[in-house]
């Protein structure tokens, strides 16, 4: 039997988009710490991606992550799309 194995690791394949679409998929699932790892991983390359540092915040909030790590994804959105209404 055939096991499929997931990776959280970035597709240089996949545009961010995609890659924001299967983290909030993996945070469906119930993976909530691979979503957050994924978000990462894509904003390691694209950091001026607003939707992948609100993303990451409201993954942080589920985690109960500390509220200035909460601050510091929502004010990196502001810095990157100042009009993100998500972010506000």
């Amino acid at each position: 039997m055939l096991t499929r194995r997931r990776s959280h690791s970035v597709s240089p394949l996949l545009s961010p988009p995609a890659l924001l679409l299967r983290a909030r998929m993996t945070a469906l699932a119930g993976d909530v710490p691979g979503a957050l790892t994924q978000v990462t991983s894509l904003l390691a390359t694209h950091a001026d991606n607003a939707d992948a540092w609100v993303l990451q915040g409201d993954l942080l909030v589920r985690q109960q992550a500390a509220p200035a790590a909460l601050a510091a994804a929502y004010r990196q959105a502001l810095a990157v799309r100042p009009d993100h209404p998500a972010a506000h």
